[in-house]
């Protein structure tokens, strides 16, 4: 049986999941726009499903709520960027933005 969910709805519950593991406002913002747009695009693999995998992997220490990223090598086409054990989805502006 398929089921329908307003994606803002999802979008907004996704949102205030992040917030209560701790994350800042603007970091569960950007993990709740992710998440919902790549389900919405047809890219299941990286959607709602990947929610319990991250739960996992923040109860286990492996992802740190409040790590920033630092850029350890940089050439004039392209970078390596530590994440410091952190989502990506959050640091998706920064990186967007050194690739510029």
């Amino acid at each position: 049986m398929r089921m329908r969910y307003d994606s803002q709805k999802v979008h907004d519950w996704v949102q205030e999941l992040y917030q209560a593991y701790g994350f800042e406002a603007q970091d569960a913002q950007a993990v709740a726009k992710m998440i919902t747009y790549t389900d919405l695009h047809g890219i299941a693999s990286h959607g709602i499903q990947r929610l319990s995998m991250y739960d996992r992997f923040i109860q286990a220490g492996k992802i740190d709520l409040h790590a920033q990223p630092e850029i350890v090598f940089e050439t004039h086409v392209s970078a390596v960027v530590d994440l410091a054990c952190q989502l990506s989805k959050p640091r998706n502006s920064f990186l967007g933005r050194i690739s510029v």
